[in-house]
C-alpha cells in the first residue's frame, strides 16, 4: 500500500511540473516568436527500479505512473503575419537570428527589430542584432531586407543577416526575452527565407494547451483524491488490526 502511495504521489508531481509548462505556454500565446514546450515522462518504475538497487536492496520491477524525465522545446515554424513594417523580420524555414547580449551571443525567432539612438538594428531589449560583419548599422531613409538576409540601407548592402541552426535545436535552452542559449556549434541552414514586413507568431495553439490543461488538471486531482482514500485506509490498518 506504501508503494501505491508513492505511485500516486509521484504522479500528481508530474501533472503539477505539466501544468506549470502549460500555463507558461500559455502566458505565452501571443509572443513574437515563442516557440511552446513539451514535457517528456519516463517510466516511473525504471526510477524505483533503480532506488532498490542504489540502496542494496532486491531490485523489483515496479510499473505504473511516470515522472517528468525532460522539458523540450519545439521548434516548428510559427504562424507569419504581416506587418509591413520594414524593421519587422522573419524566417520561413529553419534558423535563428543571431543577437550580441552582455553574455555572449544568443539566437531568436523574434525579429520585431528596432534602430537604437547609435543606428544599429536592436531587438525590443536592445540587444543588437549580429550579420556576418558583426552588429549592423543601419543609418540611412530606406531599408531593405531581401529574402537571402542582405540589408541595404538607400540601395547600398551593409551587411547580410546571420541566421544559423543547430544539429539538435530542441536542445537550446531558454533564457528569458525570448533568447536561446545554444551548446553546440551551429551552421547556416539551406533554403531559409527572411521575410521583411512580416513577424513569426508564437508556436502555441491556445485551444490544444486548454485541452491539455483540463487533462492534466482531472489527472492531478484524480491522483490526490486516491492519496486520501489510501491515507483513510492506512488509518483504518494502523487502529484497527491491533485490535483483532
Amino acid at each position: 500500500m506504501l508503494r501505491v502511495e508513492g505511485l500516486l504521489a509521484q504522479s500528481a508531481i508530474s501533472q503539477m511540473a505539466y501544468l506549470d509548462v502549460i500555463a507558461n505556454n500559455l502566458a505565452n500565446a501571443n509572443t513574437v516568436g515563442y516557440k511552446r514546450d513539451e514535457v517528456l515522462f519516463s517510466d516511473f518504475s525504471q526510477v524505483l527500479t533503480g532506488v532498490l538497487t542504489k540502496e542494496g536492496l532486491v531490485a523489483q520491477q515496479v510499473s505504473y505512473g511516470s515522472k517528468p524525465e525532460e522539458v523540450r522545446t519545439i521548434v516548428s515554424q510559427g504562424p507569419l503575419r504581416r506587418t509591413d513594417n520594414p524593421l519587422d523580420l522573419a524566417i520561413s524555414g529553419k534558423g535563428f537570428f543571431v543577437v550580441q547580449t552582455p553574455e555572449g551571443e544568443r539566437f531568436t525567432r523574434a525579429g520585431n527589430f528596432q534602430v537604437d539612438k547609435d543606428g544599429f538594428l536592436v531587438t525590443s531589449e536592445g540587444n543588437k542584432v549580429l550579420g556576418m560583419n558583426g552588429p549592423i548599422k543601419v543609418e540611412g531613409k530606406k531599408v531593405q531586407v531581401n529574402y537571402l538576409g542582405e540589408v541595404l540601407v538607400d540601395g547600398d548592402m551593409v551587411d547580410k543577416l546571420r541566421v544559423v541552426d543547430f544539429p539538435k535545436p530542441y536542445r537550446l535552452r531558454k533564457e528569458g526575452a525570448n533568447l536561446f542559449v545554444a551548446h553546440e556549434t551551429g551552421f547556416e541552414p539551406k533554403g531559409y527565407k527572411v521575410l521583411q514586413g512580416f513577424l513569426e507568431e508564437s508556436s502555441v495553439n491556445p485551444v490544444g494547451e486548454m485541452v491539455k490543461m483540463i487533462t492534466a488538471h482531472r489527472a492531478y486531482e484524480a491522483s490526490a483524491n486516491a492519496m486520501k482514500v489510501v491515507d483513510e485506509l492506512l488509518g483504518r490498518v494502523i487502529n484497527e488490526v491491533p485490535r483483532v
